[in-house]
């Protein structure tokens, strides 16, 4: 195991970098509950050096947390080193946003469309290894199906890349074992053998990351591929509590969540995508079924009239009320935030999620 590994305590449970979603308030829910090691949302690089509001907004690393690794996204070597600089006393190790398979990373031109640009990758990962006196990771998905030579695409293609991860000095990665296609409702199954492969592969810390829906999936994942550590993002941002192994009210997480977002110094930057959007996730179980059975009481309405953290919290305690006339038989549905990509479901159910996602400041494609 490498010295990085030992000195951050060799965690197993990680919280993955999110956009908007990994801040300081949801990484300290998260490790009271079990995760050891946490990245930062996913910070622009290009904005993060030359906007000094968007850097101290958004650098929320605070001395009273745990091991915290700062990821950014883009295409500059020289860029990304100044970024990388101005984080080097608080992180404990920048990582290189390879996964991002949103339309904006394409536009931006970084995430997973830079997976085949390897150049670029190692000319980054170099400056970074020469230039810095932290450590450095990348997060990466598997490389797609696209191109006509077969040794370009797919496995072979993403383990030559790892070879070259390693080779440029990386003391971790992270692998989300699908491709840059499989987002939304294409999301699909992650490959647990092909991060396998790729653990093999490396002699670094290898992160999993891909179906950690729930506890049981952890020591299925880490046998599977061998892996040091599992990754969860969509998982946990419904519950919080994913790696204690407790089963856990939604609405207990939802108060804590928000009496530590009241107090954290970057409450309510961006509440309607940071604050307002954990609610959402955390009770969109509750929410459907406040709306199958209760009429007289709008749940996205009451959300999407919330305008700061402490008329959210009394949204909440009306949401609370109303869910304990909720039959039980609706209860025991699986229907998770989870999940809302890969079951089939009516197009009246599907607009009635859209509608959540939009109060709590989503997108559906999110």
């Amino acid at each position: 195991m490498n010295l990085f590994w030992s000195d951050i305590g060799c965690p197993k449970y990680v919280l993955s970098p999110m956009v908007d979603q990994s801040e300081y308030a949801f990484r300290q829910l998260c490790r009271r509950y079990g995760a050891e090691l946490c990245y930062t949302p996913m910070l622009h690089a290009k904005v993060f050096v030359s906007e000094t509001t968007y850097q101290s907004q958004h650098l929320d690393i605070m001395p009273d947390e745990g091991p915290t690794i700062v990821q950014f996204a883009g295409d500059d070597p020289k860029t990304l080193l100044e970024a990388a600089k101005l984080v080097e006393n608080v992180a404990a190790a920048v990582d290189l946003n390879l996964g991002c398979p949103q339309p904006i990373a394409r536009k931006g031109h970084y995430g997973s469309f830079l997976l085949r640009e390897t150049d670029t990758i190692v000319n980054i990962l170099q400056l970074w290894k020469q230039h810095l006196s932290i450590p450095t990771t990348c997060k990466i998905r598997i490389i797609d199906k696209g191109g006509v030579d077969p040794q370009s695409r797919g496995l072979q293609a993403t383990l030559r890349l790892v070879d070259q991860l390693e080779a440029a000095g990386i003391s971790a990665l992270t692998v989300h074992g699908r491709n840059r296609t499989m987002n939304g409702k294409k999301t699909g199954k992650a490959d647990w053998d092909a991060i396998a492969a790729i653990k093999q592969r490396l002699s670094i810390p290898v992160i999993a990351n891909g179906n950690i829906e729930c506890f049981d999936d952890i020591s299925r994942c880490l046998q599977a591929t061998g892996a040091d550590a599992v990754m969860s993002s969509e998982a946990i941002l419904e519950n919080p509590a994913l790696f204690s192994n407790q089963t856990v009210d939604p609405f207990q997480l939802v108060h804590e969540y928000l009496d530590l977002a009241q107090v954290s110094p970057f409450a309510g930057i961006n509440f309607h995508r940071v604050e307002k959007a954990h609610v959402v996730r955390m009770l969109h179980a509750p929410m459907r079924q406040i709306t199958h059975t209760t009429k007289s009481l709008d749940p996205t309405k009451l959300i999407s009239q919330c305008q700061c953290i402490s008329e959210l919290l009394n949204a909440v305690v009306i949401l609370q009320e109303a869910y304990k006339n909720v039959p039980i038989t609706s209860k025991l549905r699986n229907d998770t935030w989870y999940r809302r990509h890969r079951v089939e479901e009516d197009r009246s159910i599907r607009k009635e999620i859209q509608r959540q996602w939009l109060a709590g400041g989503l997108r559906l494609t999110r």
